[in-house]
Order: C-alpha cells, then sequence, then structure tokens
C-alpha cells in the first residue's frame, strides 16, 4: 500500500485489479455463491479434440486448442463456436441444472426435468441434435461432444468465474484493504470448500471423451492433476487473505442463512475458517501423496508449501514440508516424497539447468521453486528451508543467459516457442528477483539489456520494500 501511495505503476496495479474485482462485488453474494458447481458436472479441456465443432468440423482448429467462446453472464451454459458461430449445448442447460438441484444444492440427475432435453436452437436439425444433459451429446456414430464438461472446466473453474474472482478479490483485499472485497471473496470460498472434498476428475475418463491435463494418470480434483496445482494455490492464497476478517457479521449472516437452507453445517467464523481448513487446505497433503495434485517439477511442491504455511499449525506443518523435501518418487499411484533437495542434486546440473531438454520447461522449474521459495522465506515455523542459500537454485537463475544467441533470441530446443517466433527465456522480474536476493552485477546487465538498454522504470514487484 505503500508503493501504491508512492508510484504510478503500482497504483496502475491496484486500480486494473480493483476494476476486475469491482464486477465481481456487483454481481452480489447470491450470484457468487451459486457459481460454484460440485462433482456431480464432468469438467474436459475439449469437446472433441479430434473432428472439432459438431457443426463446421476441423474448420474450428485455427483458433487454437481452447476455441469456444462463452459468457456467463449474457448466456450461462452457452459455449459459441468461433467459426460457424453456433451455440451449444442446443437445449437450455442452465434450467435444467436448476431443475436438479437436491436440498444440499447439489445436482442430481435423476431430480431434473428431462423435458428439458430438446434442441430449441437449431430445432430444424433434430429435436436430439446437439443436446447435451451434462454428459456429453452423443452423435450417431457414437462420438461424444463435451459441451457442459468443458463450459465447467473453462468459464466455471479453471480461468473461469471462480478463479478469476478468487484471484482479483483477493489481490484487492490486499491492495485497498477495502472488507467489500474479502467480504465478497470469502462467501465465494467457503462454497468451493463445502465441495472440494468430494471432487475426483477419476470417473471422467479419457475413454469417455473427457480430457484433463493429468498426464495420462487419469487423477485430479476439479481439474486433471497438472493444472490443479495452480488452481489449489489460488483457493489456499485467498483464505490467507481473507482469514482475518472471516468473523465479519455480513459475511456470517449470508453464510448461515446459506448453512441453514442448505444444511450445511455451522457458519459463524471459526466454523468458516473449520470448512475452509478441512475443506481445502487439509485435502491438499493426502492429494498430493496419492497423485490428485501432480504436476510438473515444482508446481505439486508449490501447492503442498503454500498449504503448510497458510495453514500455520503444528505437527501438520513440519510434517507436510518435511514431506516436500524428502526423497521421492510417483510409483505405484502413490507419490513418496517432494523430492526438491535431491533435484536440486540430482537433476539441476552445474549450469543451472534441469533434466529436460526444452528451455521453456527448465525455466518453468525455476518458476514454480521460485513459489516454494517465497513461501518459506523468513517463515519461523522452518527455518531450515531457506531456498534462497542453496547454490543449485541459486545457479538456476543464470541458467538461460548462456543460451541467448543474439541480443534478440534464445535457442529454441525441444518443445519450446514455435517456429518463426523468436522468443527471450530470461524473465525481467525473476531476474529483478535474484538481483536483489544476490547482487550479482551480471544479473544487473541482463537486467539493463531485457529492459531495453535502460535503467527507466525497473523496481521489483508490488511488495518490494
Amino acid at each position: 500500500r505503500r508503493n501504491v501511495e508512492k508510484y504510478q505503476w503500482a497504483k496502475d496495479i491496484k486500480n486494473s485489479t480493483l476494476n476486475s474485482a469491482s464486477y465481481y462485488v456487483n454481481l452480489g453474494y447470491e450470484a457468487l455463491w451459486s457459481f460454484v458447481t460440485d462433482q456431480s458436472i464432468p469438467r474436459s479441456y475439449a469437446v472433441n479434440q479430434t473432428l472439432g465443432c459438431l457443426n463446421c468440423g476441423n474448420a474450428i482448429d485455427k483458433y487454437g486448442n481452447y476455441p469456444y467462446n462463452a459468457n456467463h453472464f449474457t448466456a450461462p451454459w452457452k459455449l459459441e463456436c468461433p467459426n460457424c458461430k453456433m451455440r451449444f449445448p442446443t437445449n437450455d442447460f442452465a434450467a435444467y441444472y436448476k431443475s436438479g438441484l437436491d436440498e444440499n444444492r447439489k445436482f442430481n440427475p435423476d431430480l431434473a426435468d428431462k423435458s428439458l432435453l430438446v434442441n430449441t436452437l437449431y430445432p430444424e436439425k433434430g429435436e436430439k441434435w446437439g443436446v447435451d444433459d451434462g454428459y456429453g451429446y452423443i452423435d450417431e456414430n457414437g462420438n461424444r461432444y463435451t459441451f457442459v464438461a468443458y463450459y465447467n472446466h473453462w468459464h466455471i473453474w479453471h480461468g473461469g468465474v471462480v478463479s478469476q474472482a478468487l484471484s482479483s478479490l483477493r489481490d484487492a483485499y490486499i491492495y485497498s484493504g477495502d472488507l467489500k472485497y474479502a467480504r465478497a471473496g470469502a462467501i465465494l470460498l467457503d462454497r468451493v470448500a463445502d465441495v472440494y472434498p468430494e471432487m475426483d476428475i477419476w470417473p471422467y475418463k479419457v475413454s469417455d471423451g473427457f480430457l484433463n491435463s493429468h498426464g495420462h494418470t487419469g487423477k485430479g480434483k476439479i481439474i486433471g492433476s497438472i493444472w490443479e496445482t495452480g488452481l489449489a494455490e489460488i483457493f489456499l492464497t485467498a483464505y490467507d487473505a481473507f482469514f482475518p476478517v472471516l468473523d465479519d457479521p455480513e459475511i456470517v449472516g449470508f453464510l448461515s442463512e446459506k448453512a441453514q437452507q442448505y444444511n450445511l453445517g455451522t457458519k459463524n467464523g471459526a466454523g468458516i475458517r473449520r470448512n475452509i481448513e478441512d475443506g481445502i487446505v487439509r485435502q491438499i497433503y493426502p492429494a498430493v501423496k496419492n497423485g490428485q495434485i501432480l504436476g510438473n517439477n515444482g508446481m505439486h511442491q508449490s501447492t503442498l508449501a503454500t498449504a503448510a504455511v497458510v495453514l500455520d499449525s503444528l505437527p501438520e506443518t513440519k510434517e507436510w514440508l518435511d514431506f516436500n523435501f524428502k526423497s521421492g518418487s510417483y510409483t505405484g499411484d502413490v507419490l513418496t516424497g517432494g523430492n526438491i533437495l535431491a533435484t536440486f542434486v540430482n537433476d539441476v546440473n552445474r549450469d543451472g539447468h534441469g533434466n529436460e531438454s526444452a528451455p521453456g520447461y527448465n525455466m518453468l522449474w525455476l518458476g514454480q521453486y521460485i513459489d516454494v521459495a517465497n513461501v518459506l522465506d523468513g517463515y519461523e515455523l522452518y527455518p531450515a528451508a531457506d531456498l534462497y542459500e542453496n547454490p543449485k537454485f541459486r545457479k538456476m537463475f543464470f541458467a538461460m543467459i548462456p543460451l541467448m544467441l543474439t541480443d534478440r533470441y534464445s535457442a529454441l530446443i525441444g518443445d519450446s516457442g514455435s517456429t518463426g517466433n523468436p522468443t527471450k527465456y530470461i524473465n525481467l522480474d525473476q531476474t529483478v528477483l535474484a538481483y536483489e536476493r544476490y547482487k550479482d552485477p551480471l544479473l544487473a546487465q541482463v537486467i539493463y539489456f531485457l529492459n531495453n538498454n535502460s535503467t527507466e522504470g525497473i523496481h521489483g514487484n508490488i511488495f518490494s520494500e
């Protein structure tokens, strides 16, 4: 907040965040609380990756891997093909979903009004054409199109209204201290905690057309295990931000009313904290161990470190962090240790590169381990785990510098970048962070270079003193 008072760049970050967060505040508590879907609605990152759009086929492919457009507020549960502009599913799934909500506000297909499973958008194509009951539309050749699951994945959860709302409300409260953002965010987060324990991607199989980012393990919670790492961190950091205000009468009043209406348990301040800690924070450790939260190197380690520090309670915090640093691997569907220290010894070479051939993926290691380092930086319950003092971790900040071929681009090796699209695999913000820590002149030179050979406007992040 002092940076916001002093620097225009910080003020711009705050104002942009508040504009986004205000949108969600203005929707009202009822709308925010109602965004959250439960386990019975599938998730999938594709509608039909092989055949494309139900109407125009593979013509949609030129719009990218995840091409469908949607607006949750003007056309809930509707996808629009960017090529042919047709909308799917062709039935009114919003009404069907609402008709199937039970006494705990969970979706039960047995309760839903089957008369709503009819093609109302394009009746000339047949009564059942494009109709999705939540589990996909199956055409005459047995091909499944998972419209609702795609919508639930991208437009409710992963990058959708829930994750966007929580991220912006979290940051807006931190930057401003205005309670209205914390109230709205806490109400949404408590509802996520109601459903998170039962979330499991396992029933939604690839063989049935439900695709998720899980590295072929079939595991995940809300989404596939790889991307779940980032989604869970949004929940954890939001709880950390909203924790001080959960006794607020407005929060308690709204959630108590919902608890009575849907039989959801006690919702006073202590009850809300317990619900979020039990429903989200304490779910992370077992989900990491069983592979439901398991990503590229550093991803699940970052998520588990965040959960441990946010919970901030012995003996659990120490147990979780001990596991994170313990040597181990994912074998037999079980993760036996987070392997952080062994990774630096065995898998990061003397130049600071991980053991993946692609610079882009090795760079991803650094980004994730920075998250671990920042979470543990100065944490008094576990002072031994200061990654900034680890010589291999330090070397990772320098790894990409020798890969610059000219002052225009880095070597594109393996799964990094794309042909004809020069990219610099050195991150300015990461290099500034390293310089703040290590004061190495080479880092200063790289920062100057990345900043168009200028010192103008160079700064740390909004939390840097």
